[in-house]
């Protein structure tokens, strides 16, 4: 995955077709906050930005964590959410009351895996949009 800095605050991911926020808040959100972060952002002169979906996270997870603090500065070593629909996760009990996130923790087995957890539950976010 080659990572452009636009020198605006963004990276570019050509292949992916995608562009990433560098620096988030640093602060942990309920997934409807997280939502509404992302749907509130107005950064590099775009208002498109969106919590991105797992597979985006975790195509992001596939660099490994220490080249990735050297994009993201402010990576948090920690779980992000992901936008997720109830359709997508039809299999569970109350679909309405999680959603997926990908784990950054460096140190964990589960790096880079797909979680879901309760919307409740304050977890880092990092907006994406369509290039």
């Amino acid at each position: 995955m080659g990572l452009v800095n636009n020198a605006d605050g963004t990276l570019t991911d050509e292949s992916n077709g995608l562009m990433w926020q560098i620096d988030e808040d640093g602060e942990e959100k309920k997934y409807g906050q997280a939502l509404a972060y992302c749907h509130l952002l107005d950064l590099a002169g775009h208002d498109d930005w969106r919590l991105p979906k797992k597979e985006e996270l975790q195509l992001l997870a596939k660099v490994e964590f220490q080249n990735l603090q050297k994009m993201f500065p402010n990576i948090q070593d920690e779980r992000y959410w992901a936008e997720s629909s109830e359709d997508e996760l039809w299999w569970a009990e109350n679909p309405g009351k999680i959603a997926y996130t990908v784990d950054f923790d460096s140190g964990s087995s589960n790096y880079g895996h797909a979680v879901t957890y309760f919307r409740v539950y304050s977890y880092y976010v990092r907006a994406v949009r369509l290039i």
